[in-house]
């Protein structure tokens, strides 16, 4: 082999390790983004959940309403139901994600793990997660696998 084509081939070794190097940055960079778009997500759910309830409050506490307020009351449940629904979907998604392992499993579920416990276990909630009719799979997946104690 000539000096020329020794040099040619380690160049394409540098560049190979280079490439190599370059997808697992760029794979580690995309977890974080979906990671950070997830806890945005979930966050802002939350937070309309929050606001609704929180212009609620002051009507619902009232001993005698008005008709009026009865139907404001109905409309903020309608938003309300809402609200639940967008930031369960958000719950959903993020659990998709960790299923098809898109997500750092072992941060995932240190940040999730008690989040997820308290939507399925919540008296409140327990329309959004019957086993058979829910469209919370992903959900209750999760659930199931971290809260299984006969493991």
């Amino acid at each position: 082999m000539s000096p020329y084509e020794i040099i040619s081939v380690a160049f394409a070794f540098f560049a190979l390790l280079i490439s190599i190097y370059t997808i697992i940055d760029v794979r580690k960079n995309a977890s974080a983004m979906v990671e950070l778009a997830i806890n945005e997500r979930i966050t802002n759910t939350k937070e309309k959940v929050s606001d609704v309830a929180n212009i609620m409050t002051p009507i619902v506490a009232k001993q005698n309403r008005t008709d009026d307020e009865n139907r404001m009351i109905e409309l903020y449940e309608k938003q309300l139901d809402l609200a639940i629904e967008n930031n369960l979907n958000a719950y959903e998604e993020a659990s998709a994600k960790y299923i098809d392992k898109k997500v750092d499993k072992t941060r995932f579920m240190k940040l999730y793990k008690t989040e997820i416990r308290q939507l399925v276990e919540d008296e409140n909630l327990k329309k959004y997660f019957d086993g058979v009719s829910s469209q919370y799979k992903a959900i209750l997946k999760l659930y199931r696998e971290w809260e299984d104690l006969e493991k």
